[in-house]
């Protein structure tokens, strides 16, 4: 095999590598929705750190479902969905609260929804976590809203 054929092999394999992982991630991540979708609960997580290092996010969490504290930790592109505290406003996500959407059957199946935020005025939790999505954290229904015109 002369180096030219031996240079369209390896981009050849560096194409199925990243295919092969984007599709993985994706089927994952539907597998997870879907789970999520056939039995959840909900609770909050405090944000406990948060640093960024070649320009990924790293976030570190914790929720409670019952009696179990579970520790997270999750790394991100500033793209994503981790809100609008900007690299270099670490101090706005510290011990933040956020919305966590956990599996009823394995509390360690989740998913954060960072873009909901947690009132001021939850103080506490249930101990086996919301069994429905709790009015502040459904999407509102502008279409029941009264407009009046000034005249």
């Amino acid at each position: 095999m002369d180096n030219r054929n031996k240079q369209k092999f390896a981009l050849l394999c560096l194409v199925c590598y990243l295919v092969g992982a984007y599709f993985y991630t994706t089927i994952k991540k539907k597998v997870k929705i879907q789970t999520l979708n056939k039995c959840a609960r909900y609770t909050l997580a405090r944000v406990d750190d948060f640093y960024t290092k070649q320009l990924r996010t790293t976030v570190r969490y914790q929720y409670q479902v019952g009696n179990q504290t579970f520790l997270q930790k999750v790394r991100k592109a500033w793209t994503s969905d981790l809100g609008k505290p900007g690299p270099d406003e670490p101090g706005k996500f510290a011990q933040r609260r956020v919305f966590v959407e956990v599996y009823c059957d394995d509390p360690n199946v989740h998913r954060v929804h960072w873009n909901i935020s947690v009132p001021d005025t939850v103080k506490a939790v249930p101990v086996g976590g919301w069994s429905q999505k709790p009015v502040w954290a459904k999407p509102r229904d502008w279409s029941d809203e009264v407009t009046t015109k000034e005249p």
